[in-house]
């Protein structure tokens, strides 16, 4: 397989996966969302691309979240988030959901 076909392929599970995903940078701006993210979340791409992490969590884990994602990026390898506690995301109405 060369690395365009790998590309491609990749770009195409991305975009069709059924799971919402969402790949922020450093600073929490939402850098990539796929149309599942956009969709359970109510809001349109484009809208998700201006918004940061902080903006789709709940206000009640609003203001310290930001420390979770800073210790989060101290070690950059793969590993699951949220390991023993709910993630909760807010959707544009407000709603929060798991």
């Amino acid at each position: 397989m060369d690395d365009i076909n790998r590309s491609e392929i990749i770009d195409t599970v991305f975009k069709d996966a059924t799971e919402g995903i969402i790949v922020s940078d450093m600073e929490g701006r939402i850098r990539m969302a796929n149309s599942s993210a956009a969709r359970m979340l109510g809001h349109t791409d484009v809208e998700l691309h201006q918004l940061k992490i902080e903006d789709i969590v709940p206000s009640n884990v609003r203001g310290h979240h930001h420390k979770h994602r800073e210790n989060y990026n101290k070690e950059l390898n793969a590993r699951p988030m949220g390991v023993g506690i709910d993630l909760l995301l807010k959707e544009k109405m407000g709603l929060n959901f798991r």
